[in-house]
């Protein structure tokens, strides 16, 4: 199942842009189609660099996905230091994770197409952790994902216009298409809150 974002151009640039955003649970990929309209489609590219960790915490950052998790100290939070996201969260520093399951409730679980999966996740000792954490940092699972997908989209957004050569401005005013994976088992109350 998916969710599809869609932007018309605010100005015609000769550029589309379609953007295929995997949000795992413990893993985040992104998939870029860029199209010049004059020279048509090129091919489909996964993102495959990312921003750089701290110094000295794990290599550098270059593989085809990035971990979905933020940093506990975050504007966007409620702190004021910078926000830390995917690569850059140090392995060993607490930080948010599995904020994505975070979005089903109890009362999407009554139809459980699986046997049970969905209730054994919401009862998982990761789970119950990044709930505790959540409250102990006064925000919700959907907070925490919108901050982590924007955290995604500007790096996403800044890896086209590096491809491309166009500022940031132009990509902006681009046509840009995103679509964003979501389980196929997930409720609509469920996909409301992404």
């Amino acid at each position: 199942m998916e969710l599809a974002f869609h932007r018309a151009p605010c100005n015609d640039t000769g550029y589309r842009f379609d953007i295929g955003i995997d949000f795992g649970a413990t893993c985040s990929g992104v998939t870029v189609k860029i199209t010049d309209k004059t020279n048509g489609p090129g091919p489909y590219q996964s993102v495959a660099s990312w921003p750089q960790p701290s110094a000295g915490h794990h290599p550098p950052a270059t593989a085809c996905k990035t971990p979905t998790r933020l940093s506990l100290s975050s504007p966007s939070l409620g702190t004021s230091e910078p926000v830390l996201w995917g690569s850059q969260v140090p392995d060993d520093g607490e930080s948010l994770r599995w904020f994505k399951l975070g979005l089903v409730h109890e009362d999407d679980l009554a139809e459980d197409p699986f046997d049970g999966f969905l209730q054994d996740v919401q009862e998982s000792t990761e789970l119950d952790d990044a709930k505790t954490l959540r409250r102990q940092h006064h925000t919700t699972a959907t907070k925490v994902c919108k901050v982590y997908l924007s955290k995604l989209a500007s790096h996403v957004l800044e890896y086209i216009a590096l491809k491309t050569g166009l500022t940031m401005a132009q990509v902006l005013a681009s046509e840009l298409h995103f679509v964003v994976g979501v389980p196929a088992n997930w409720q609509t109350a469920t996909l409301a809150r992404l």
